[in-house]
């Protein structure tokens, strides 16, 4: 889900394949606001780890909000 305003993505589930279909997209993982993580099952949230990774090698700093609902 993008922003209306501004430059800036929300991320809702992120399932094992995540990280490698965002690759393939102009989204960048230094602009992801929050990553939503809707329920506590294999195919919500084991793509978590790889997105972190992919987001430190990208050269993030920024802290990124992850929000368990």
């Amino acid at each position: 889900m993008l922003e209306s305003k501004g430059k800036g993505w929300y991320l809702i589930g992120c399932g094992e394949n995540t990280q490698h279909q965002v690759l393939r997209t102009k989204l960048s993982f230094n602009s992801l606001k929050a990553i939503w993580i809707t329920h506590v099952h294999g195919d919500h949230c084991y793509g978590l780890p790889g997105i972190l990774a992919s987001a430190g090698m990208g050269g993030r700093k920024a802290p990124l909000t992850i929000v368990e609902s």
